[in-house]
């Protein structure tokens, strides 16, 4: 493990691709970050998914081009971001989102992060705000903005 170990939720990927995301100088600066190798990323098993669902909808709402989305998918798969195997039990995800009222998919990469010991990067202020005291270590994007 050359970079440091992080927990990446898919905020950041959607910051990272949508010009109007207030989050995109913090998610891009944080993007460049992996690919010097200073960072280490890790994302949950459901990441495509969600990548995919966001997408999708910010097409739909013509906050990108149709013919972008496909261009988005492949240079975000370019980062080569690891996804381990592990198994996300449905009790303890069910714990966490009863006990800091996320959502399922939130729950994914609290899980992930809990499991692993990495802190968790979200553009999504209110997963950090959920998360607050719940023992994972939670770093906000919008808090890492650049100079």
């Amino acid at each position: 493990m050359s970079g440091k170990p992080i927990v990446l939720d898919t905020s950041v990927a959607i910051a990272w691709v949508l010009a109007d995301e207030p989050l995109r100088p913090a998610a891009l600066a944080l993007a460049g970050s992996i690919r010097s190798g200073y960072l280490e990323p890790m994302v949950a098993s459901n990441f495509g998914f969600e990548l995919r669902f966001s997408l999708v909808r910010a097409a739909r709402r013509r906050r990108i081009e149709w013919d972008g989305v496909h261009s988005t998918l492949v240079s975000i798969d370019q980062l080569a971001l690891e996804m381990p195997p592990i198994v996300y039990p449905d009790e303890p995800l069910l714990e966490i989102c009863r006990s800091w009222q996320v959502s399922w998919a939130d729950a994914h990469h609290a899980w992930l992060a809990l499991t692993t010991a990495r802190p968790l990067v979200t553009a999504d202020r209110r997963l950090a705000r959920s998360l607050d005291g719940s023992g994972i270590w939670v770093s906000y994007l919008g808090d890492r903005l650049p100079d």
